[in-house]
């Protein structure tokens, strides 16, 4: 599972996006509710489920660009699509439910696409930042080196927890522990985010999907396996190997907020499967497929 983006901060967009529709309208009634507005989204079913591995001959690779080969897709398959439909924080929660056939079973994926929620505290906010600083003070450098950094800091993230390497080895079904999470500091960020992923983020999960709640707790808690890092990406993000069974979660931290306008939309989690955008301000967990975006 991938849990990553832990800090924010006011950085130029490299992305001028083009204005989308504004998402559902909740009456004052629906307002007040705690549970998730279902949500269907503007793409086809073909779109939304278009990554699915599980299909029989249909193993396509992810995109090595998230823009020209997006558009690509959507040529090849002569889909068009309206803008893409808004959703700001004010409209959480609300949740989007997976068209896919076995959604919801106890083999199958889970029930939502997405779930967003606005969980997380002032307090929580304030004690991720001090476990992260201590990171950043202690000049650690991740192990994991990837090929090129996706942040628009240019900072590398890390990947404490437990890991399951990558399918090209001969020996991926073995879990192990990253170097990422054999040093102190990096286990006490994992201490704070594990008591804060097991309240609201864990509940909710377990109320709204009870059946993945299950599957995921055997792999371990929300927050075995984190990816941490700090600024916005602004390029295709595919984690092909996931598993497609359980969710991710990702939370956002972090001190001030984005310089975000109409146009450049900056810290906004963009789902092109579900021509969707949806607000990701510090305090937000959506928790969503692997392979959503």
């Amino acid at each position: 599972m991938d849990q990553g983006r832990k800090r924010t901060f006011n950085a130029p967009s490299l992305i001028k996006r083009t204005p989308g529709n504004p998402g559902f309208k909740k009456n004052y009634f629906n307002a007040k509710r705690i549970e998730p507005a279902s949500f269907y989204p503007s793409s086809p079913y073909l779109l939304q489920e278009y990554f699915d591995k599980r299909k029989p001959n249909h193993h396509p690779r992810p995109l090595t660009n998230s823009l020209e080969s997006w558009e690509t897709i959507l040529t090849q398959e002569k889909i068009k699509l309206p803008p893409p439909t808004l959703i700001s924080v004010t409209q959480y929660p609300f949740a989007i439910p997976c068209s896919l056939n076995d959604a919801g079973k106890p083999n199958g994926r889970p029930k939502y696409w997405l779930m967003a929620f606005k969980l997380n505290t002032q307090q929580d906010n304030s004690d991720i930042m001090k476990a992260w600083d201590i990171v950043e003070q202690s000049g650690l450098v991740p192990a994991c080196k990837p090929s090129n950094s996706r942040s628009t800091t240019g900072d590398l993230p890390f990947h404490p927890g437990v890991w399951f390497p990558s399918v090209c080895r001969k020996d991926h079904t073995q879990p192990f522990l990253s170097k990422d999470a054999r040093v102190d500091e990096t286990q006490q960020f994992m201490t704070a985010f594990d008591r804060i992923a097991g309240g609201g983020p864990q509940k909710n999960l377990s109320k709204y999907d009870p059946l993945t709640s299950e599957k995921m707790s055997r792999l371990g808690r929300i927050g075995s396996s984190l990816a941490v890092n700090k600024g916005q990406s602004e390029e295709w993000h595919f984690d092909r190997n996931d598993d497609d069974g359980t969710y991710s979660v990702i939370s956002v931290f972090g001190s001030g907020g984005w310089n975000s306008t109409a146009e450049t939309r900056q810290g906004w989690l963009v789902l092109p499967q579900l021509n969707l955008e949806l607000e990701m301000p510090v305090g937000t967990s959506p928790i969503l497929l692997p392979w959503k975006f």
